[in-house]
């Protein structure tokens, strides 16, 4: 044993406790971020740290905003959810082990092209992870829901029903086996083809076109043949 002064003495366990905690300083793990800018062609953030770096006499130092930081949105197969990013999101960086510059420009195997550990330089960036101020309320608890924070549009999915809210903009073909019923006025731009019969509860107006059964013109301006005066029955429609 060591002694320093007349009130501390120094055992090995000290120097090792303090060794370890110094070396554990320069080890990254992850750290909450928040959005400084988002770059949609790159799928990259700058992103600033949320904690600050406490030096050995106590004070704190900014940890300066971490450019090009790869954003990680959920993926699988062929099969991405996306969303915009916007400056003041918060979310989570993830400090790889080693270096990942070749793997971020190649996508292929390749050894660390430094040698540095546990590095600011090689974070990740997952959206979303929230403080207490920002996390997202009213959630729906019987099933999943992709919606607006205001939750004023979502989609939910339950067991056995989806339920839709806000206006539908829907391109390509749609195919339903079932039922349909709807509440509301129905505007169509093209042709209607249907089978089995055509029932209709109320007033029905056609404005232009034609109307035609069995190929014979049945609307407005369509003509009939032997035409009697003084009563009797006309030919079919011309």
């Amino acid at each position: 044993m060591t002694t320093l002064d007349e009130t501390k003495t120094v055992t090995i366990e000290d120097v090792l406790k303090t060794a370890t905690e110094r070396g554990l300083m320069n080890v990254h793990t992850a750290l909450p971020g928040r959005v400084v800018s988002f770059n949609p062609e790159q799928s990259t953030v700058v992103v600033e740290p949320m904690i600050n770096a406490v030096m050995q006499d106590g004070t704190q130092l900014e940890i300066t905003p971490l450019a090009d930081v790869p954003v990680q949105f959920p993926m699988g197969g062929e099969f991405v959810l996306t969303f915009p990013i916007s400056k003041g999101d918060e979310g989570l960086l993830v400090f790889n082990e080693r270096c990942i510059d070749g793997w971020w420009a190649t996508g292929n195997k390749s050894a660390p092209l430094d040698n540095r550990m546990h590095d600011y330089s090689d974070a990740n960036f997952i959206a979303g992870v929230s403080s207490r101020p920002r996390v997202v309320k009213n959630i729906f608890m019987d099933g999943a829901s992709l919606r607006t924070k205001d939750d004023e549009t979502h989609i939910r999915l339950t067991h056995g029903t989806i339920y839709i809210k806000g206006d539908i903009v829907h391109e390509g073909n749609t195919l339903q086996s079932g039922n349909y019923e709807r509440d509301g006025t129905s505007t169509t731009t093209g042709k209607i083809t249907g089978q089995s019969g055509l029932t209709i509860l109320g007033d029905s107006q056609m404005s232009g076109g034609s109307i035609t059964h069995n190929g014979k013109n049945i609307g407005d301006d369509h003509q009939h043949s032997g035409v009697q005066t003084g009563g009797g029955n006309t030919g079919a429609p011309i």
